[in-house]
């Protein structure tokens, strides 16, 4: 077949259409029926890579159509999966949580602190709510955003101050809570208007707040060790390095934490913009094309130090992955992640069965 992609987004397409009937809606609840489809998906591949091997391309092209089409029929099953009875959204339409009086948020900060040019932002990880004098479990992500208050030379330092101090401290995984007034982000009607609060229900964000003391957040145990805690403090450290190097220069810095930790927050819009003139948006942010540039040096790298061809599969991706780990992940980088094992373990089985 001339156009094989065409073939695969076809049968794609229908295992979407397939996972879209009442029959797949009822089971997307179901662990085991998910584990069942992830079982036949991989018993559909690995049959079909051996009957390949076996030159019986008939019985392979059967499998490969079994595949793709389960595999849209999955990610259709996965995008219906209902959502959980002690989220804080369902908790609110079920009248259990009251989302227009205060409310105290336990949970654990799943990034470090981000340092914007007004204050603080803080992204929490629900564990329970406090309402009404009851204290309710509940999952969902909570963005707390702090404006720092800037105190005059005249003024006396104050406890407000030195809470300030403190909340500074807080790392990724440290238990923290916290008493505001959470809300859901704001919708504009308008055609064609950006969904903000569609944008941040991606990032499992459902709920925003605002903290108008420092007092407010306080710390209750500190992050259990682990690889996430330590990822967050590494990118946290890599942006306060690249902050250090351009100091009093806020475009010089978002212009290179986006270039070099994916890090959008700190770009202002005429610089936006102005990429996006220029049809190089693509090389303000990290995509799935640095990525690419990134494994390809790497394993270049490799050749010329004259590794063998496992040993260069295994540093090009231990390094490429390792600098992947502490980007703002988005799609196009877990793209492009996921196909450089392909690239690399292709190139080794080529030389395999070559030698």
């Amino acid at each position: 077949m001339k156009l094989p992609a065409v073939a695969i987004a076809a049968l794609f397409a229908l295992g979407i259409a397939f996972g879209l009937s009442p029959y797949a809606a009822h089971q997307a609840s179901s662990h085991r029926f998910i584990i069942l489809l992830f079982g036949v998906i991989t018993a559909a591949l690995f049959a079909g890579l051996f009957l390949a091997f076996l030159k019986k391309f008939v019985l392979a092209t059967v499998a490969s159509i079994t595949c793709w089409t389960l595999l849209g029929f999955t990610g259709a099953v996965f995008d219906q999966q209902p959502t959980r009875l002690d989220h804080i959204l369902q908790l609110a339409d079920a009248g259990k949580v009251d989302l227009k009086s205060p409310l105290r948020c336990f949970g654990q900060l799943r990034d470090e602190p981000a340092n914007l040019p007004w204050g603080t932002s803080y992204e929490l990880r629900l564990s329970a709510v406090e309402s009404e004098g009851a204290l309710v479990p509940a999952t969902g992500g909570l963005r707390i955003s702090y404006i720092r208050r800037v105190a005059k030379k005249t003024e006396a330092p104050s406890s407000g101050q030195s809470s300030e101090f403190a909340i500074s401290q807080l790392h990724a995984g440290d238990a923290v809570a916290v008493l505001t007034q959470a809300r859901l982000p704001s919708v504009y009607r308008d055609e064609g208007a950006f969904n903000r609060r569609a944008f941040l229900a991606q990032q499992n964000i459902d709920l925003i707040a605002t903290l108008r003391a420092a007092d407010l957040l306080q710390f209750v145990e500190p992050a259990r060790p682990g690889l996430r805690p330590l990822l967050a403090h590494t990118r946290r450290h890599l942006r306060d390095r690249i902050d250090a190097l351009f100091p009093n220069q806020p475009e010089v810095i978002g212009v290179r934490r986006a270039m070099l930790l994916g890090d959008r927050a700190f770009i202002d819009r005429e610089v936006s913009v102005d990429f996006q003139k220029t049809g190089a948006f693509h090389v303000l942010v990290v995509v799935g094309l640095h990525v690419s540039a990134i494994a390809v040096l790497l394993f270049w790298i490799g050749r010329r130090l004259r590794l063998p061809r496992l040993w260069t599969t295994v540093f090009t991706l231990l390094l490429l992955y390792g600098y992947l780990s502490v980007l703002e992940q988005r799609a196009p980088v877990w793209r492009a992640a996921l196909m450089a094992p392909s690239f690399c373990l292709e190139d080794f089985s080529t030389a395999a069965w070559i030698y």
